[in-house]
């Protein structure tokens, strides 16, 4: 996401430090654009939370910074940047993002962090059967899925085999390979109504029917177990699965046990899978898969890597659905403390369903904080005026905009602003955003949910709209994300773009200066890497021979994939270690290290030259990028008048 590069450019150089100066004293002026110590020292504070105590250069290298920082946003601001339609689109959806935590009951939202960590500390085994209910479903589909799951549930009350009632009657697709069974789950693995139903039905017992955005279901509960907390794995993977051939397979095999008894001499763990796993995304790591815990990897994988007792112990090699593995356990971890799990716990409810729960909760509370008052008699008035055609997206709103009272008010006076009056008009407006084809339904039923949906996004759209007066770090963070998303853009045209895209400039910039952009003297090698030292001898021969690597990997690796291991490059002193004690001069030598054997054929010695632009041309970039900033930063600072109240300063300084 571009923001993070932004607001990493924010992060200047500052401290955490307590200071009095009254926070609505102008600090900076440009042109007619005053920025006060509040706003100034919001960011400074925030950006240098590990020093603790600022001194007088340190604060005024900052500021300098920061007038730096405000002379492009400013510069952004007289383009027009914050008038363009996809600026706006983007700086409203990181608004949204930033208001989501304000647009909740605080209350609501600790007891369902409470709840999660307790079911955190458990682990589910449950089976399924689910009836599907449509997107958009009528009361008649309701009625009938309702209908069906009940005579299911009622015979899953006396049949003892579950699995077999999941496979005739569950309409989920998965139930063809696992027979309704989910394996073990945790806390947020399931969508919340689910989850709910699972961890409330005692080991042994069936839910009664409960709803989610699938369908109806009703689920058996099989096992539950103390939770294994995460684990800190790595692995090798030799491909072998249902599209391999016989032939393959048993290579897969006999590579996956070769590498095994690497494994167990000693060899480094990370560099055999970096070489041999086909896992290439992990393989690029040294096999590391990172952190997961229950129901993130398939099962048998997960069972083997929960199985190791100890950080450095490893598996067998053992056989998945994607072929053969070796696991390595790294670390593991427990569930923390409540104190210790609460951040991001509170994440992962804020970005979950639950959460909505949380927001009617507050828009409870918000109607008594404003005395929200509903007339409705006006809301009936709608039951007349809409009809059949709004399920056909055809509906002629021509009866509804003769309905103009009011429907209820919005009465704030605590801060500043006018009492918000919200009329049938408002609503027929929203009625029509709304509309679409779908199934019919009661119209009276489809009036009242749609109002009091109604009701709730403008409640929660006026809460909105006074965040900035009722919380003011809410008011600094949108202002930092609003210069954030205008430094990017301006300095992308002005900067970034065009030192791409002015090729004359960038390669006249290389040329002045050349000499920081040099080889050192290299060495262009071929290093052919064994396990012990008689292959290496007789890879030299051949290598002295003048065999070429093909013949060479023929000849040695009839008998093992891993006899012989080719790589080639140039490399510079201290790039590659192991060339470090070969004499730099044509020919072939064998140096052992760290257990191998490799036969290095220097092919020419490469004499200390200029990079070529290609060679260097991001990090020949980057620096004309940084003088075309300077360039302009001066510019701006000739452009535009701006003047800095020393006396504020100068109280800061003292502080």
């Amino acid at each position: 996401m571009k923001l993070k590069h932004v607001l990493a450019s924010l992060t200047l150089l500052i401290s955490s430090v307590g200071f009095t100066q009254k926070d609505s004293d102008v600090l900076i002026t440009i042109e007619n654009q005053q920025i006060t110590v509040g706003e100034f020292m919001s960011i400074y504070k925030k950006n240098n939370v590990d020093i603790q105590t600022a001194d007088k250069k340190g604060l005024e290298d900052y500021l300098n910074l920061y007038l730096n920082f405000k002379l492009k946003v400013y510069e952004a601001e007289q383009q027009g940047f914050d008038t363009v339609p996809a600026f706006l689109k983007e700086f409203n959806g990181y608004v949204d993002q930033l208001a989501a935590p304000y647009l909740v009951d605080n209350q609501f939202t600790e007891d369902l962090i409470k709840e999660a960590y307790e079911r955190s500390k458990w682990e589910v085994s449950a089976k399924h059967i689910m009836i599907k209910i449509p997107e958009n479903p009528t009361l008649k589909d309701t009625a009938v899925a309702w209908t069906k799951i009940n005579e299911v549930y009622k015979k899953a009350l006396t049949d003892t085999n579950f699995s077999d009632l999941a496979v005739q009657y569950s309409e989920d697709p998965s139930v063809v390979k696992n027979g309704g069974n989910l394996g073990y789950f945790t806390a947020f693995r399931m969508v919340y109504p689910f989850e709910s139903a699972a961890f409330n039905t005692p080991v042994g017992s069936i839910s009664k029917p409960v709803r989610t955005s699938f369908g109806y279901h009703i689920i058996q509960v099989v096992d539950k177990r103390p939770a294994r907390g995460e684990i800190k794995a790595s692995h090798i993977m030799v491909i072998s699965n249902e599209k391999t051939s016989e032939e393959d397979k048993e290579k897969a095999k006999r590579k996956i046990d070769e590498i095994f008894e690497k494994v167990k001499a000693g060899d480094d763990f990370a560099g055999l899978a970096k070489t041999y796993s086909d896992d290439r995304g992990s393989a690029q790591k040294g096999g590391d898969l990172g952190w997961f815990g229950v129901g993130r990897m398939v099962p048998d994988f997960e069972n083997v890597a929960f199985s190791l007792k100890s950080n450095g112990d490893y598996s067998e090699p053992f056989l998945t659905q994607f072929g053969w593995h070796i696991v390595l356990r790294e670390d593991k971890r427990e569930l923390g403390s409540y104190e210790e799990e609460y951040e991001e716990l509170s994440k992962k409810v804020q970005q979950d369903s639950r959460s909505q729960g949380s927001e009617h909760a507050l828009v409870n509370t918000l109607k008594t904080e404003y005395k929200v008052k509903i007339k409705t008699s006006t809301k009936d008035a709608f039951y007349t005026v809409v009809d059949s055609t709004y399920f056909l997206n055809t509906w002629n709103d021509s009866s509804a905009v003769l309905l103009t009272k009011p429907m209820f008010t919005i009465n704030d006076k605590v801060y500043g602003k006018k009492k918000v009056v919200v009329t049938q008009a408002d609503f027929t407006n929203f009625l029509k955003e709304k509309m679409r084809k779908r199934k019919p339904e009661a119209i009276e039923m489809l009036v009242d949910q749609e109002f009091s949906k109604f009701v709730d996004k403008q409640i929660i759209a006026y809460e909105k709209s006074i965040l900035t007066y009722k919380y003011p770090e809410y008011k600094s963070l949108v202002t930092e994300y609003h210069d954030g998303i205008l430094l990017f853009e301006i300095m992308e045209k002005e900067v970034w773009k065009k030192a791409v895209s002015d090729s004359s400039g960038l390669e006249n910039f290389f040329t002045a200066n050349q000499n920081n952009y040099m080889w050192k003297e290299r060495m262009d090698v071929v290093m052919y890497t064994s396990p012990d030292e008689p292959t290496a001898e007789m890879v030299m021969k051949l290598v002295s021979e003048g065999k070429s690597d093909s013949v060479i990997l023929a000849a040695m690796n009839q008998n093992s994939e891993l006899s012989v291991h080719i790589r080639k490059g140039k490399f510079e002193e201290g790039q590659e270690p192991i060339l470090d004690g070969v004499t730099p001069k044509k020919g072939v030598y064998l140096v052992a290290s760290e257990g191998q054997f490799t036969v290095i054929k220097v092919q020419e010695v490469l004499s200390e030259e200029p990079k070529k632009m290609e060679e260097v041309r991001g990090l020949v970039t980057s620096a004309y990028q940084d003088e075309l900033d300077k360039n302009w930063v001066t510019s701006l600072r000739e452009k535009y008048s701006y003047s800095i109240n020393q006396e504020v300063l100068t109280s800061l300084e003292n502080e």
